[in-house]
């Protein structure tokens, strides 16, 4: 199995990172391999996963794992014979593996797209100092595009048509603080990074949230002040960086989150308040659909839960702010919500905490769901099949336990020999 994966990822870097350049689309729709995988993007923020067609990578602290879509198998994303990974217990060589990966303010914020890996790191173990890299499919080649800076948070970040769009707080040589959105070549990186918008800067908070990209503009929260429950839902295009706002009401609802479905928007509103947090019943929600420009909106649901799409289906998952809510299922409908098929989170092997999942659809035929373990101490990862949606009999499979099969990557001491 080894084997055929190092075989399977040398084969993709081959053929891509060295020598693709794509013609990047300029319309305002979705074009699989060049555009952000907002599928892969959870509402819940709960770990990245990224669909690189024939697998998938994600991160667990400290090390890249690949998931092969033939075997449904984790293993460390490193090239290197003999090399321990995970296993390895003296810290000095645990980081020489190509696997290791450190974090960046927030976690390790990574990408699939173009046939690469491009992640947001630190690049030592002490400081704010963070880069922007590109990492081949099996690891072994690194190359950074953008140094940061003296980073102090990250609030949001996309990989999108050639440009990293990042909006970030961070100090320069000067120690000045500046914060603002930013675009940042991957194919030219000698190119000047090109600021979008001057945010206004809140300490280490974040200043926008829950950003995605789709066609031509960026969606995302835009706070307005420290309370987190003060913001607007806006799209902000890529080029102008002019801001819209979307569906603006006077209902005391609020955008949160957008997903996109057949080329319109699929948006999750919420009337929480600051005053509610804390309180049975934090807040209640509704689910919109509307054009891409916020017209022609129509709402779908009042249901309670966590929203994702993979342009196809609408998957609602238990909503993890209520403990012990008897909806511990994920439903899974059409475009028109209308419900297909739903499979009882409580039964699945291992899980005690059937609220806290996250959901990553991908494009092609698998769905992963992941127990992200902050109420049980466990994180598991479960995949089951696209084809079996409507049977009423759906094959959840296991992955991976993180804790049982991970566990070094969590106990690792002293000081890291960083490469």
């Amino acid at each position: 199995m080894r084997k055929a994966f190092l075989l399977i990822i040398a084969l993709a870097f081959l053929c891509s990172c060295n020598t693709k350049k794509s013609a990047y689309p300029t319309d305002n729709t979705f074009h699989a391999g060049t555009d952000y995988q907002y599928n892969m993007y959870t509402a819940t923020g709960f770990f990245h996963i990224a669909d690189a067609g024939e697998g998938y990578y994600f991160y667990t602290p400290m090390c890249l794992l690949y998931i092969d879509r033939a075997t449904m198998t984790p293993v460390p994303v490193c090239s290197k014979p003999n090399c321990q990974h995970y296993k390895e217990t003296d810290p000095e060589r645990y980081a020489l593996c190509d696997a290791f990966l450190l974090p960046a303010n927030g976690g390790l914020l990574f990408f699939w797209n173009d046939d690469c890996i491009y992640a947001i790191k630190k690049t030592g173990y002490i400081g704010m100092q963070q880069e922007i890299v590109k990492i081949s499919p099996d690891g072994s080649k690194r190359e950074v595009l953008h140094s940061l800076g003296e980073v102090v948070v990250v609030s949001g970040a996309v990989v999108h048509r050639g440009y990293m769009y990042i909006a970030l707080t961070y100090y320069d040589e000067n120690m000045t603080m500046f914060c603002g959105l930013w675009a940042y070549s991957l194919n030219n990186p000698s190119e000047e990074p090109r600021k979008l918008l001057t945010l206004e800067s809140r300490d280490n908070h974040a200043v926008l949230g829950n950003m995605t990209a789709y066609g031509d503009k960026l969606y995302f929260i835009l706070y307005l002040s420290d309370r987190i429950d003060d913001y607007k839902y806006v799209s902000c295009d890529m080029q102008t960086g002019e801001l819209q706002e979307i569906l603006k009401t006077d209902d005391e609802y609020k955008s949160t989150a957008g997903f996109f479905l057949n080329d319109r928007i699929l948006v999750v509103r919420t009337n929480y308040t600051i005053e509610r947090h804390g309180t049975e019943n934090p807040y209640e929600q509704q689910l919109w659909l509307y054009d891409l420009d916020g017209g022609n909106p129509r709402m779908l649901s009042t249901d309670y839960g966590v929203i994702v799409t993979d342009g196809e289906y609408i998957y609602r998952g238990a909503d993890f702010w209520i403990p012990n809510n008897p909806d511990h299922y994920l439903h899974i409908y059409d475009a028109d919500y209308n419900e297909l098929d739903k499979i009882d989170l409580k039964e699945l092997p291992g899980v005690t905490d059937p609220w806290m999942f996250a959901y990553y659809p991908t494009m092609g035929d698998r769905v992963l769901l992941m127990d992200n373990g902050m109420r049980s101490g466990h994180r598991y990862l479960y995949w089951f099949d696209k084809s079996q949606i409507g049977s009423g009999a759906i094959e959840v499979h296991p992955i991976v336990d993180f804790e049982d099969e991970y566990r070094g990557v969590f106990a690792h001491g002293g000081t890291l020999k960083i490469k």
